[in-house]
């Protein structure tokens, strides 16, 4: 390719001037192109901050739409670069980081995190940001919502455009102190977290009182889930010693967020933290995590929901009920399939469907405010889901054997490209009604070939949506309008081989839109060689 040949300067401009132009989501796609390309993407990400201008209007609720969530794997490294290349009088929400950075590299703590330079300890704080989400979280919080607080995409645009909220100011304590205290805890520096504390006590109070906000650090976060996802046993014994009147919320919290982590050598050092003279109460009403299960909720650790096991029987089913089957569905999502074996040996179900023997068992959950219950119904199915979502084919093939969904999981691992488990699946199952639309949807040539030679609709089964009256089916596209906006020449020559026509009422209006509505020339001259070019132009 000529192109391969420019200078590398001008090949970065060539790549900036696309990804823009393309949008983000169709510009990182360039990165499939071969190694060069993959290569030349991201370098034009980082020297040209691309990021920064593609998401510049992502907060205006009046604004143009977003571009979705950003890949988890090049959040943390993006914002890293931008704190690192950050001017010290510039965005102080980057500025602060690095400056923490510093100084933690340069404090002397025998106990804190050891790492060689300044710029590994500032990749170290921001990957922090991306810690604070389960993979099941981060795929339900929708991103239509694109002012909420804690959306992960939020938090990483105003991190970057240094603008914050006025609800999540706090004006008593200065921004920079802040940062460094939340960065001395990810880093387990104590003597740094005391001295910090010395200047501006209200920062332990902070902490202890475990307040769901995200205060001046768009970056770290609340304080108390950065102590429960990595601080050290020193570190807890000194906030369970130093607070007085909340730390008994504060042991509780930070238990549950510590399970979430799967850190079962902190479970266990809370639990028994001063038992003979403070034990930790599991059912005192005024806490939501009440049981001695309850807490483990969110997690898909197997030696955490083990331990958990051997505390005090558990009095209260539904919750226990309730949370293991919520715990399948993390483990799912984790790739856990130790865990997921283990809930399924328990009697959990398969489907994530809780189904409750007596109404006082959901009367009880509802009266405990367990609000993602309405949720988990709507979600039947849901671990098999999050499972083929992100590809992993034994886990899938376990859960469809103790009666999850194989048609869900198949159509879910066609849309995201996950060929082996759609392959494992077919070998047992025949192609689901979407299967085939799904694996369109996501541009996945392999996986549609697969389906297609065993036997899937190449038109989708929308043979009947000229006559239907369903909703459903009267908004739902053909696999060659979907071919189509990806771009992608060679699925819509494998459809239209394996008899997909354009001769149904309304698909060639649909691929038409499809072309001009996203300015795709090159698919439009492809319509023209397949169809008629007078009714093309009707189109």
């Amino acid at each position: 390719m000529q192109f391969l040949t420019l200078p590398i300067e001008l090949f970065e401009l060539v790549l900036r001037d696309c990804i823009i132009a393309r949008g983000l989501k169709r510009g990182l796609r360039l990165r499939l192109v071969n190694k060069t390309f993959a290569k030349g993407v991201m370098d034009a990400l980082y020297t040209f901050r691309l990021f920064d201008q593609l998401l510049e209007h992502y907060l205006d609720p009046h604004g143009p739409h977003g571009p979705g969530e950003i890949p988890l794997s090049l959040r943390g490294p993006y914002l890293a670069y931008r704190v690192i290349q950050e001017p010290s009088h510039g965005n102080p929400a980057l500025a602060n980081i690095r400056r923490a950075a510093h100084e933690i590299h340069q404090w002397d703590d025998a106990g804190k995190v050891q790492l060689p330079t300044v710029d590994d300890y500032v990749k170290l704080l921001c990957s922090t940001m991306d810690s604070f989400y389960s993979p099941t979280e981060i795929e339900s919080r929708s991103e239509k919502d694109r002012d909420t607080r804690y959306s992960p995409t939020a938090r990483f645009v105003r991190a970057l455009q240094g603008k914050c909220p006025e609800d999540l100011l706090d004006v008593h304590l200065e921004g920079y102190t802040y940062a460094l205290y939340a960065a001395a805890i990810r880093t387990n520096c104590l003597s740094l977290i005391q001295n910090c504390i010395a200047r501006y006590p209200k920062l332990l109070d902070t902490t202890i009182s475990c307040q769901w906000e995200w205060r001046n650090n768009l970056i770290l976060g609340d304080c108390f889930i950065i102590a429960a996802r990595y601080a050290n046993p020193e570190v807890l014994t000194y906030f369970l010693t130093a607070g007085t009147d909340k730390k008994s919320r504060f042991r509780h919290f930070i238990l549950s967020e510590a399970a979430h982590a799967g850190r079962v050598d902190i479970a266990f050092f809370l639990c028994h933290f001063k038992s003979d003279e403070d034990p930790l109460e599991f059912f005192e009403p005024e806490y939501y995590y009440r049981g001695s299960t309850a807490w483990i909720y969110g997690t898909s650790d197997l030696d955490t929901i083990k331990f958990a096991a051997t505390l005090t029987p558990e009095p209260d089913p539904p919750i226990k009920k309730y949370v293991l089957v919520y715990a399948l569905q993390e483990a799912a999502a984790a790739g856990r399939l130790d865990t997921v074996t283990y809930l399924i040996q328990n009697n959990v179900p398969a489907s994530g469907l809780i189904v409750f023997a007596e109404r006082y068992e959901f009367d009880y959950i509802l009266q405990h405010n367990l609000g993602n219950l309405a949720r988990m119904y709507e979600w039947q199915h849901y671990p098999v889901r999050i499972a083929a979502e992100n590809g992993h084919a034994r886990i899938v093939k376990l859960l469809v054997q103790h009666g999850a969904s194989a048609s869900v999981a198949m159509s879910t691992a066609a849309r995201h490209g996950h060929g082996h488990v759609v392959q494992s699946l077919l070998s047992a199952y025949p192609p689901s009604e979407d299967a085939l639309l799904n694996a369109a949807i996501g541009g996945y040539t392999t996986v549609a070939r697969m389906l297609l030679e065993s036997g899937a609709n190449a038109n989708g089964g929308l043979e009947d949506r000229g006559t239907s009256t369903e909703g459903s089916m009267m908004e739902r596209k053909s696999p060659l309008a979907y071919a189509i906006s990806k771009e992608n020449v060679a699925l819509c020559k494998l459809l239209v081989q394996h008899g997909a026509t354009f001769e149904m009422p309304g698909i060639l209006d649909e691929c038409v839109k499809e072309t001009k509505g996203n300015g795709l020339d090159s698919m439009l001259v492809l319509l023209q060689k397949w169809t008629n070019r007078d009714q093309l132009g009707r189109a």
